[in-house]
């Protein structure tokens, strides 16, 4: 966002709120107090929403220009979470009825000892960054002659 444009949409924010609270303070007949109002409505919306929409962009774009730096972090923690959700699946499923018990704990059993398998591949994992870059060449197909 430019400063320019920020400025414009802070003033237009700015003035169209205090109109409003001007038409709603100072007496005036109910008609073109309302009519007035109705109409300022859109345009504080309209500056509002500009600001956040800005903003929001401004943010996304210092994020998305920085890339995955901790690949393999990221990689091991996703297995981990997906260790997780298996767990609780199994132990809803059990709680349910549709597996046995008896079998649904022994198998609850080996994943925990998964995971505390895997928080070593984490903790081995954190604060090394990946080498090489996170694009991916293609190759272009090979043309015959």
């Amino acid at each position: 966002m430019t400063p320019w444009s920020r400025s414009l949409y802070l003033t237009v924010l700015m003035a169209g709120v205090l109109a409003d609270a001007a038409i709603l303070y100072f007496p005036v007949d109910q008609a073109p107090r309302v009519i007035i109002g109705l109409l300022l409505v859109p345009v504080i919306l309209w500056a509002g929403i500009r600001l956040e929409a800005m903003a929001m962009l401004t943010n996304q774009d210092r994020w998305a220009s920085r890339g995955r730096v901790f690949r393999e972090l990221r990689s091991q923690v996703v297995m981990l979470l997906e260790h997780v959700r298996r767990l609780n699946w199994i132990a809803v499923d059990a709680e349910r009825g549709f597996r046995d018990r008896d079998d649904a704990m022994r198998e609850m059993d080996a994943i925990e000892d998964e995971i505390r398998d895997m928080i070593s591949d984490v903790r081995r994992a954190a604060g090394k960054p990946t080498a090489e870059p996170e694009t991916t060449l293609i190759r272009a197909p090979e043309t015959v002659a």
